[in-house]
Parts: structure tokens; C-alpha cells; sequence
């Protein structure tokens, strides 16, 4: 994780709001990202945080009820609204889209988020030029369709 000192003021008091909410909880890794972490942000843009479970980095969830009630205590905790994902299920492009432009805000298990992230790099890196090459692909197909 980032040093408080190389954080900007909101991420660091996003990651402080993480590391009080997520302590004790089945969340060992989290990522800010988004517009807010962007700095495109508009006033009433929510806050993305994206999380993996101990145990479960790339499966299992929580119950809605209990992402519901951790969204709820970060909101309140940064003052702006909160999204949260589990990223466990979560498509490749975007788990490496969060590790590319996100700020990890929260690691309760170092080893564990250097295996997860190695072997997410090693996916998303060999992936990226095909699936970017789709997106591209499927453009041209709009633009020359008219959709």
C-alpha cells in the first residue's frame, strides 16, 4: 500500500475509513478506482471500492446484506457514497482495469496479495492486447452500422 505520505488527502482518509471497516471482516484486499481516484470526479460521483475475501480471492462472496452494511459504514466514514464490488467473480478485464488505475486502500495479508496480484498481471498482460483488439473491433463495427 501506498505510504500515507504519497497518498493525496482523500485517499489517504479512504484508506483509513478501509483499514477501520474492513478490520476484523472477510475483505484482506481493497482497491479505490474510478473517477474519484481519477480526479474526474463530479460532486455526486460515488466512491468504487473493489474487494477480495481471505480465503476466496477468486470466488465466494458476502452476503448482500453484508456488503450492504460495509458500503454503508465506508459512506459514512468518507462522506460520499460507496460502491463496492467483490472482484473475486469479477470479469479479467476488469479485476486488471482496478489493479491498473486503482489505489490498493486496504491489505490485511501481504503474502496473499502478492500471489493474487503476480498471477492477475501475468493473466491481464498476456489478455489485454486480444481483448483491446475486440474492443476495437466491435467500434468499427458500430460506427460502420450506424449504431
Amino acid at each position: 500500500m501506498p505510504s500515507s505520505s504519497t497518498m493525496p488527502p482523500f485517499v489517504d482518509s479512504v484508506a483509513a475509513a478501509c483499514r477501520g471497516v474492513f478490520a476484523g471482516s472477510r475483505v484482506f484486499l481493497a482497491y479505490a478506482y474510478g473517477s474519484r481516484i481519477r480526479g474526474d470526479a463530479v460532486p455526486e460521483s460515488d466512491l468504487d471500492i473493489g474487494y477480495y475475501l481471505v480465503g476466496h480471492p477468486t470466488a465466494g462472496h458476502l452476503p448482500l446484506a453484508d456488503e450492504m452494511v460495509l458500503a454503508d459504514r465506508l459512506s459514512r466514514c468518507t462522506g460520499v457514497d460507496v460502491d463496492s464490488r467483490h472482484l473475486g467473480g469479477a470479469p479479467l478485464e476488469w479485476r486488471g482495469r482496478v489493479l491498473e488505475g486503482g489505489l490498493r486502500v486496504f491489505c490485511s495479508d501481504d503474502v496473499a496479495r502478492v500471489t493474487l496480484e503476480r498471477e492477475l498481471i501475468v493473466r491481464w498482460l498476456d489478455e489485454k492486447p486480444r481483448i483491446e483488439r475486440l474492443h476495437e473491433m466491435r467500434l468499427r463495427s458500430f460506427a460502420a452500422t450506424g449504431i
